[in-house]
């Protein structure tokens, strides 16, 4: 009885080695396979990252630009302009621009 279940298991082994020789080179792109999705994925994670990142600097450097914009037109009127000048003593003409025509040419 030993001889019978040891020459099964001996046969076990063999087919398993020959299973085992014969799909290596599989195996091996499975694995290979797998180290690329590994990477691919780490990767877009990364990308996605610094999409988000990006996204925030553009709304802060847009709500800048909106402020600056806002700050500009505020102080270009011409009310605003008209009270810095009176505090230095400088007046604005209530009058437009005289317009000089030149005749004869």
């Amino acid at each position: 009885m030993k001889k019978l279940t040891n020459n099964n298991q001996n046969w076990l082994d063999d087919f398993g080695l020959k299973v085992l020789k014969r799909n290596t080179p599989f195996i091996c792109f499975l694995g290979l396979l797998g180290i690329f999705y590994i990477a691919n994925t780490h990767s877009a994670e990364n990308k996605v990252s610094k999409i988000l990142t990006l996204k925030n600097e553009i709304r802060e450097l847009n709500w800048k630009y909106l402020n600056l914009k806002s700050d500009l037109v505020h102080s270009s009127m011409y009310s605003t302009v008209e009270s810095k000048l009176a505090d230095k003593e400088i007046s604005l003409r209530g009058k437009r621009p005289v317009q000089i025509v030149v005749k004869g040419q």
